[in-house]
C-alpha cells in the first residue's frame, strides 16, 4: 500500500507498505442427530442414512469429513450396537472444527424356532411318545438352546400342545407349537371266562361263565351279552359278548353253547368202550338208552345209526351178549315206564368172524359208540 503527503507550497512525499490479512475465525460444525434403529429382518445390521453437519464459516470454501470408528465406509451398514462418526470441517485457512454423531442400533428381531418333524402329531392311546424337539437360530447370535414346555400323556384321549421357545442376547424370544392328538382306535379285548365252546345236558340249568373286557386306554370295562340258551330245547346256542371304550371301538367275543340230550351210556346188554360185546352174526341187538325222558322218535341224525369194520385188538374178554332178538328190520322204541330207549340192530350173518363199531349220531350233534365181535 502507499500513502502521500503535500505541504503547503505543493510539495509531495510518500511512502509504501504492506497488509497482511489472517483467517484465524474457526469453522462452527453441528452434527446430525444421533439415530436409534433395529436390525433389518434376518440380518444383524442395518442400513442408515446418516445425514450431513451444518456447517457455518467465514470462508466458503469448507471441507467436511467423517469417520466412522469402525473405521467402515459412512454408507455401509451399521452393526449391531453404538456406532460413533465423527464429523471434521476444514476451512482453506487449516481451522477446524469437529462434533460426534452416534448410530445405535438394536437387535429387535426374535429367534427363528423351527420344528422337527410334523406340527400336528397323532399318537395311539397308551403308545410311546418321543418329542422330536425343534431347533432356534438367531440373525445375531447363530444356534441357540430351546425348552420346551407342556406334556403329553399317552394314557388320556386328548389334544396337548407342546410350546418351544428361544430367546437371543438381546431378549428376544421367538417360539413354535406343536398339537399332539391322542386318539383311540383300538377296540377293547374282550375274553371269555370258562370253556367255549359249553355243553350243558338238556333241561339242567344254564349259568353263564360270563367274559371279561380290558382297553389299553380305559383299562377295564364292563362287558354286556347278547343272546340267550334255551336249555329245554336242543341245539347250538352263540352268546356274543360285547365292550365298548370312551372313544366308540368295540370289542367282542362269542361262545357256542350246546345242548345236549343226557345220554349216560349203553345200557345191559351193551357194554359200552373199550369193551368188545360177542354176538352171533345175523342176530338182532337190542342197544339200550336213556335220553333223560321221552325226546320223541326223530332223535337220530341222518344216516344213523350206521357201522363200520374195526380191528378185533381187544386185550379183554368181551362183552357176551346172550339177549339177543330174533332176525328182522332195526327199529327204535321208546319204554315210557322205565324211560329207556331201545334200538334193535340187525346185524348179518356174513360179518361171523370180524368186528364192527356201531355208531349212533344223535340230532344234538354227539357221537355214542360200542364195539361188536362176530362169531
Amino acid at each position: 500500500m502507499q500513502c502521500t503527503a503535500t505541504n503547503g507550497i505543493g510539495s509531495p512525499a510518500s511512502c509504501s507498505f504492506n497488509v497482511t490479512v489472517t483467517d484465524n475465525q474457526t469453522p462452527t460444525i453441528s452434527c446430525p442427530a444421533n439415530i436409534t434403529t433395529n436390525t433389518a429382518p434376518n440380518s444383524c445390521d442395518a442400513t442408515v442414512n446418516t445425514g450431513t453437519p451444518t456447517v457455518t464459516d467465514n470462508d466458503p470454501n469448507v471441507t467436511v469429513n467423517g469417520v466412522r470408528g469402525d473405521a467402515a465406509a459412512l454408507n455401509a451398514p451399521y452393526p449391531k450396537g453404538t456406532t460413533t462418526i465423527t464429523w471434521t470441517a476444514t476451512d482453506t485457512a487449516g481451522n477446524t472444527a469437529s462434533c460426534q454423531q452416534t448410530v445405535t442400533v438394536s437387535d429387535a428381531t426374535a429367534p427363528v424356532v423351527t420344528l422337527n418333524g410334523s406340527a400336528t402329531m397323532t399318537v395311539e392311546c397308551s403308545t410311546s411318545f418321543t418329542d422330536p424337539g425343534a431347533t432356534a437360530t438367531d440373525s445375531c447370535d447363530g444356534a441357540l438352546a430351546v425348552t420346551v414346555t407342556g406334556s403329553v400323556n399317552t394314557g388320556v384321549v386328548n389334544t396337548y400342545t407342546l410350546t418351544y421357545s428361544a430367546t437371543d442376547a438381546a431378549g428376544n424370544t421367538g417360539t413354535a407349537t406343536r398339537t399332539v392328538i391322542v386318539n383311540d382306535t383300538t377296540a377293547p379285548v374282550v375274553t371269555l371266562n370258562g370253556a367255549n365252546p359249553l355243553t350243558v345236558v338238556l333241561g339242567s340249568p344254564f349259568v353263564d361263565p360270563g367274559a371279561t373286557a380290558s382297553d389299553s386306554c380305559a383299562g377295564s370295562l364292563p362287558v354286556s351279552v347278547s343272546g340267550s340258551v334255551n336249555t329245554n330245547v336242543i341245539g347250538t346256542y352263540t352268546l356274543t359278548y360285547s365292550a365298548t371304550d370312551a372313544s366308540g371301538n368295540t370289542g367282542t367275543a362269542t361262545r357256542t353253547v350246546n345242548v345236549i340230550f343226557n345220554f349216560t351210556g349203553f345200557f345191559s346188554p351193551v357194554a359200552n368202550l373199550p369193551t368188545f360185546n360177542s354176538v352171533k352174526a345175523g342176530q338182532s341187538v337190542p342197544v339200550k338208552f336213556s335220553l333223560g325222558g321221552n325226546q320223541g322218535l326223530n332223535i337220530f341224525a341222518e344216516g344213523y345209526p350206521a357201522s363200520g369194520v374195526i380191528a378185533c385188538n381187544s386185550s379183554g374178554e368181551p362183552n357176551v351178549i346172550d339177549e339177543t332178538q330174533t332176525a328182522g328190520g332195526s327199529g327204535l322204541s321208546y319204554d315210557a315206564s322205565t324211560g329207556t330207549y331201545t334200538y334193535v340192530w340187525k346185524t348179518e350173518k356174513s360179518w361171523k368172524d370180524t368186528c364192527r363199531q356201531l355208531v349212533i349220531q344223535l340230532s344234538d350233534g354227539t357221537f355214542h359208540r360200542a364195539n361188536f365181535q362176530f362169531k
